[in-house]
């Protein structure tokens, strides 16, 4: 299975759960669905993690972008897994999960993430 890995950071400006709700409210009316919303706290960090799937008629096949974000209270870093969207034997996802990771990364962006190259 092919995957598409995104990672991102900023300062920690927002409480996660304004960033989730950036994430969700730019997904209204498509055709994602949420599969999972989870806002945790660990020793003073706090950690988002989103599940997002969309179905692409274009092959046919289901794409699931993973999102995480740990806030450590000066700096919030992004994680995006773009996982799925492949079809067949050959798994060939036509970029569908790269596509979708995209997505969230733009979002991310709008609310001031930039993206991190390896």
């Amino acid at each position: 299975m092919s995957s598409a890995i995104i990672k991102m950071k900023r300062e920690a400006k927002t409480d996660l759960a304004e960033v989730s709700k950036g994430i969700l409210d730019d997904f209204k009316g498509d055709v994602a669905e949420l599969s999972l919303e989870q806002l945790s706290e660990v020793n003073g960090v706090q950690v988002l993690l989103l599940i997002l799937e969309r179905y692409y008629m274009r092959n046919g096949s289901m794409a699931v972008s993973t999102v995480q974000i740990i806030d450590s209270g000066e700096v919030q870093q992004a994680t995006i897994a773009g996982t799925g969207g492949g079809e067949g034997l050959m798994n060939i996802s036509l970029g569908a999960n790269q596509d979708f990771a995209r997505r969230v990364a733009r979002v991310l962006t709008k609310l001031g993430f930039e993206e991190v190259k390896p």
